[in-house]
């Protein structure tokens, strides 16, 4: 039988406060009624084996519940009988050990808080939950087994995954999987330092700066910036390091632009052995000046056909084509017949024949603008009638003249006949320049 030091018998009243007990080497102790306010168990040895510490409440195994008060909490601790569940500061805990109120984990070393489920059977979770919510509100949660991933999920009852950290390392948002940039939408910032960002049929990206002009974006290369873009009087703008070139574009003008601003007259498109190919414009060029007569606004290359006819008969055309170029509004036209392979005056290719006539019979690409204009053109033969051939064009029409020129003679732009009769082909070559509008 236990003793009761400092009370004799030993005998514990059913009811009113204990106060501070001692006990000396007790088999049991019955407490009925009453409360206490410390129990100190000391000394405790059983057949030369100590006992001390070892103290055993409702060996029995009978459904009470075990309950600590403090002097605000009814329910410091409470331990429920017939679950074995543990309560600090609530009566009724639903798992093995619920807390209503915060939880300090803290040691001199490190602080561990350690989730270790049965291997390969669940996950490590821990839940979020509001008071009164029937289900999960958010949740973190690892793999299962050897798969060490670490997954964020949200969205209280239609709980999904929003993000996870994989076993590698890398974080995933909106997938599950770090090689599906361009398949998945999400971001997917890996560990080796690549950022995926994937959005289908939108954006991928924004990038915001508020209040003051200057750089949105800066791109460096150890820490030093080499590259910006950023904006500027509500447009935007890109730009290299320091006084490097860049582009500023404006509402409907593309700018020389550097990081101290518009520049004038100081930025070249290419080099003389970096060139850009073909530049495709609508409008024109202003070369070398900013004024009127700077601009060229057209250019064209092309071809027609030129048809010779003899004796007035179009059975004996005979079609040459010829070429032009455009310059503005400057024709230059270029023609030749080879006399060697196309008779220029026979007609019929009868070389025998005397006092043969031609004349062109085609048109112009484009209309003269102001006054005749025309070009003497020399032959390869004397003729009979000495002379020089004229081909020209005449204002506000496309037709092409030819005439000659006798000795002495002046130039006459008309569609005359012109007579060989000499028994030889002419080789004539020509250019005819006009302005047109």
């Amino acid at each position: 039988m236990a003793k009761l030091i400092g009370n004799e018998p030993n005998q514990v009243p059913t009811n009113g406060d204990l106060g501070k007990l001692a006990f000396q080497e007790p088999e049991a102790v019955n407490i009925t009624g009453g409360t206490l306010d410390s129990v100190t168990v000391t000394n405790l040895t059983t057949d030369g084996a100590s006992l001390d510490g070892a103290v055993v409440i409702n060996e029995a195994g009978a459904d009470v519940d075990f309950r600590v008060e403090s002097d605000t909490n009814a329910n410091a601790f409470f331990l429920e009988g017939s679950s074995g569940n543990v309560g600090i500061g609530t009566s009724s805990p639903s798992v093995k050990l619920q807390v209503d109120g915060d939880i300090t984990l803290k040691n001199s070393g490190n602080a561990i808080l350690t989730l270790q489920p049965t291997y390969g059977a669940g996950a490590s979770v821990i839940n979020f939950k509001a008071t009164g919510s029937a289900s999960q509100d958010a949740r973190i949660s690892s793999g299962v087994g050897s798969v060490s991933n670490i997954t964020f999920s949200t969205g209280g009852a239609s709980l999904a995954e929003r993000m996870r950290i994989d076993s590698s390392g890398n974080l995933l948002v909106g997938t599950t999987s770090s090689t599906s940039q361009g398949t998945d939408d999400g971001l997917i910032l890996r560990q080796s330092g690549y950022l995926f960002v994937t959005k289908s049929s939108d954006a991928a990206a924004y990038f915001h700066r508020r209040t003051t002009d200057g750089d949105i974006v800066q791109f460096r290369k150890n820490t030093t910036t080499v590259g910006s873009i950023g904006t500027a009087g509500g447009q935007s703008y890109i730009h290299g390091a320091g006084t490097d070139t860049g582009l500023y574009w404006g509402s409907n003008n593309l700018y020389p632009y550097r990081s101290t601003g518009f520049t004038d007259n100081s930025i070249d498109i290419g080099q003389s052995s970096y060139r850009f190919k073909n530049l495709y414009l609508s409008g024109g060029v202003y070369l070398g000046g900013t004024g009127a007569a700077n601009h060229l606004d057209d250019y064209e290359e092309g071809t027609f056909d030129v048809t010779l006819r003899r004796n007035g008969y179009a059975a004996g055309d005979h079609t040459l084509a010829c070429s032009y170029r455009k310059i503005g509004n400057t024709v230059i036209v270029n023609f030749v017949n080879d006399g060697t392979t196309a008779p220029f005056f026979y007609p019929n290719g009868n070389p025998t024949s005397s006092g043969q006539t031609v004349e062109i019979v085609s048109q112009l690409p484009f209309t003269p603008a102001r006054g005749n204009c025309g070009v003497r053109l020399s032959h390869t033969r004397t003729l009979a009638d000495p002379y020089l051939l004229s081909i020209g064009a005449q204002h506000n029409s496309t037709a092409i003249y030819l005439g000659k020129v006798g000795v002495g003679n002046s130039y006459s732009l008309q569609n005359n006949a012109v007579t060989d009769s000499a028994q030889s082909n002419i080789t004539i070559i020509g250019t005819l320049v006009y302005q047109t509008d």
